[in-house]
């Protein structure tokens, strides 16, 4: 029995199939990039509706509670502070008014990890802590700054709030970033 001459002629690519290899290495390596910042534009998208579901939370526990709760970031004696990324953040019950996480006071307690963004909270009063009222409004007017690029100084979302306590995402109009 003969064996087939194609079987025994074939020791090696042909230039075809060399040119269909690299061309398909190259449109998944390509598309690999693609997927990386559409991984990034997800993980971005899911901070902000993070951070969006917390102030909503916060006001409906207020409402639901008719009482003051207050959100902010805790530094290590569990008192808001000024810093919000990578800290730890609280939705509580302020009771006595001393901006510290007592016993028997939360509601939420969740931490904003550094891959998240950095995230800082401005307001037009200075405080480094939101409050709403039982009625669902807050005492002032402020914006959550959040920024993903390490290296960009410039803010990559807004997220206002007004006095009724309703959020929106807002223009970075050159806003600068938290340090």
């Amino acid at each position: 029995m003969r064996a087939c001459p194609a079987a025994t002629a074939s020791r090696g690519y042909t230039l075809l199939d060399l040119l269909l290899a690299t061309t398909v290495a190259g449109l998944l390596l390509q598309a690999s990039f693609g997927l990386g910042a559409l991984i990034g534009r997800e993980r971005q998208t899911l901070s902000v509706l993070e951070l969006q579901r917390l102030v909503q939370f916060t006001r409906g526990q207020a409402v639901n509670l008719q009482q003051e709760v207050t959100l902010c970031a805790l530094d290590t004696r569990r008192a808001c502070d000024r810093r919000w990324d990578g800290r730890d953040i609280a939705v509580f019950a302020d009771r006595d008014r001393d901006r510290r996480l007592d016993p028997g006071e939360a509601l939420f307690l969740d931490h904003w990890p550094t891959d998240r963004g950095r995230l800082a909270w401005r307001a037009s009063l200075g405080r480094d802590f939101l409050t709403f009222s039982a009625m669902g409004s807050t005492h002032q007017n402020g914006s959550f700054v959040l920024c993903f690029d390490r290296q960009d100084e410039r803010a990559d979302v807004v997220l206002t709030l007004n006095r009724g306590g309703r959020p929106y995402l807002n223009k970075t109009r050159g806003r600068s970033c938290p340090r």
